[in-house]
């Protein structure tokens, strides 16, 4: 098998993340109407790590999108942060896109979602979540903890 390119064709930047994140954007209308409330669809998590049976979870949302989508998602993440072992969060993007119309992620602020509620908005940069990540893959579980610095 040959060798993937380590650039993508499309914005000249790693591999990986747009070109085959965009191919695996799944249209679920042929959903609609299966069942009730008629217009209900599968909800997704934007992403999620896995690190020695700990979990970090992340739904993602563009400036337009400064609310959950339904109840229904909101439910779903404090399910999940009442889980032990399971971090949540809510990552407010600046919003720009590559030119295949993704997302570039490149959080602005985050807040932590516990079960019944959610934290204040912190302050973040692409450094400062990626640093964050980093000490959570190093096993420091609080990385994204408001007091965490």
């Amino acid at each position: 098998m040959a060798a993937l390119p380590k650039t993508c064709a499309i914005h000249g930047g790693p591999r990986g993340l747009v070109s085959d994140h965009a191919a695996q954007q799944i249209d679920y209308a042929s959903l609609v109407g299966t069942v009730e409330p008629a217009g209900m669809v599968p909800g997704d998590l934007d992403f999620i790590f896995e690190r020695k049976g700990r979990f970090l979870v992340c739904e993602v949302q563009a400036p337009q999108k400064s609310t959950f989508g339904h109840d229904g998602q909101l439910r779903m993440l404090w399910s999940l942060a009442g889980l032990l072992k399971f971090t949540v969060l809510r990552v407010e993007i600046e919003g720009n896109r590559y030119c295949t119309g993704a997302y570039k992620f490149e959080p602005v602020r985050y807040s932590k979602i516990e079960v019944g509620r959610e934290s204040k908005m912190q302050e973040t940069c692409l450094d400062d979540f990626r640093d964050r990540m980093q000490r959570w893959f190093a096993e420091e579980w609080g990385a994204f903890d408001l007091d965490a610095q």
